[in-house]
């Protein structure tokens, strides 16, 4: 019944995240998911969202996204500019389309930020 009603409320307002350990149906946060919420994305599905990117991260987020083409500023600010890119980057990648940073999205762009990098070498 929670459940339901949260993904209820979830539809209504759009987006809406809680911490694993609020909802009984998802495995409670281990060393690999530490960081990352749950979030009810607009199409129904759950999704695991980064919450609190340090400036570091931010930087090197948007430092490899215009290395790899993507049109970002670098403001080191998790913005929406970078969130709308995070998005475009997670749907080219095989992620979910969510503009947000997902559980796979960093090793993703780590990988392709790399690769690009050997074939310029």
């Amino acid at each position: 019944m929670k459940k339901i009603l949260i993904t209820i409320i979830g539809l209504l307002i759009g987006s809406h995240c809680l911490y694993s350990q609020n909802m009984p149906d998802f495995p409670k946060d281990s060393k690999s998911s530490k960081g990352y919420v749950h979030c009810l994305n607009k199409d129904g599905t759950w999704v695991s969202v980064y919450k609190n990117p340090s400036l570091k991260t931010v930087k090197n987020i948007q430092i490899r996204l215009a290395y790899l083409g993507y049109p970002v500023v670098k403001t080191w600010v998790y913005d929406q500019q970078t969130k709308q890119v995070l998005k475009q980057f997670n749907k080219d990648h095989g992620l979910k389309t969510y503009p947000a940073i997902l559980e796979g999205t960093l090793k993703k762009l780590k990988k392709a930020y790399r690769n690009k990098r050997k074939q310029r070498e």
